[in-house]
């Protein structure tokens, strides 16, 4: 599956979502190969349907973000898509010191935890 990205409604280009992606605890996918602009998706056989529906939830969520944009109730400079993705004290409101901090992001009844230590 590829998704092209247009920069005319909203100013959003594939890296911006693969970023978005990110915060939705998936790894970005490829990009701009072997079409320029785009998001190559391929799952493998070993996801399962859960995952790939959490996937699409995730798609649908950052395609509204974008339509949010593109009718004015988003920035088109300044907004979750263009500063993704983001880091875990943006995430958690809270400041980050020496511990391990799991920012959760829940799309249906799946988190995803990204653990780092940070301040040593």
């Amino acid at each position: 599956m590829y998704v092209l990205c247009s920069q005319d409604s909203a100013g959003i280009e594939a890296e911006d979502v693969a970023k978005r992606l990110i915060d939705y605890g998936f790894h970005a996918p490829t990009m701009s190969w072997p079409v320029p602009g785009t998001l190559m998706i391929e799952p493998t056989e070993s996801e399962s349907k859960d995952e790939l529906d959490r996937f699409i939830d995730a798609m649908i969520s950052i395609r509204q973000e974008i339509r949010d944009i593109e009718q004015g109730r988003a920035d088109k400079e300044n907004n979750v898509l263009k500063h993704a993705p983001h880091a875990p004290d943006v995430v958690s409101g809270e400041t980050v010191t020496h511990v391990c901090v799991c920012v959760c992001v829940c799309v249906r009844s799946r988190a995803w935890d990204a653990c780092s230590i940070q301040g040593e």
